[in-house]
């Protein structure tokens, strides 16, 4: 949404202050002005944190003028924005290494837990299965108590190749 040329709504309505025409030393000239000083100033060393005191070497605004657009850009992500900690390996005061401690968090988010199942022996019913009395008619009997077959096709596995024919759902009438 951001355009260096134009004023998006987004900034007019969040910064009214600029375009309400009651101050003569905030206006949108200036504030457009203003911004992309503040946005040329970032883009210079994307890499740093821009503060109230790198914006003192500009000449247009007052201190409060400039720390309502920064702050407002910073909330957008459009300065300050660092989303990946920065790529140095030096080991901090206490000991740790930082870059090591987020990678050992991300392999962590990377890994999956393999939880034993009980394997349950199912042994034939000596008992013969039990016959539905003619009192319900046929389609009111339930599929559950209809003798089960394995389905047509076989799923299995990418990574431990167990049998998955039973939980996947696959269309049977096609």
């Amino acid at each position: 949404w951001f355009s260096w040329t134009k004023v998006h709504p987004l900034e007019e309505k969040a910064l009214s202050s600029f375009f309400d025409g009651k101050s003569e030393t905030q206006t949108s000239e200036k504030y457009l002005e203003l911004r992309n000083l503040i946005m040329k100033k970032y883009h210079v060393n994307p890499q740093s944190q821009i503060s109230l005191k790198d914006l003192s070497d500009l000449n247009i605004g007052d201190d409060k003028a400039k720390k309502e657009i920064m702050e407002f850009l910073s909330s957008w992500g459009l300065i300050n924005f660092h989303p990946l900690p920065p790529p140095n390996t030096d080991i901090t005061s206490n000991g740790v290494d930082e870059t090591a401690e987020v990678t050992s968090l991300v392999e962590k988010l990377c890994q999956f837990r393999m939880h034993p199942v009980a394997k349950v022996n199912r042994q034939k019913s000596l008992a013969a299965p039990t016959l539905v009395s003619g009192i319900l008619p046929e389609s009111a009997i339930p599929d559950a108590l209809l003798p089960q077959e394995g389905p047509a096709v076989e799923y299995h596995c990418n990574s431990c190749s167990a049998d998955c024919s039973r939980k996947r759902y696959h269309c049977q009438k096609q």
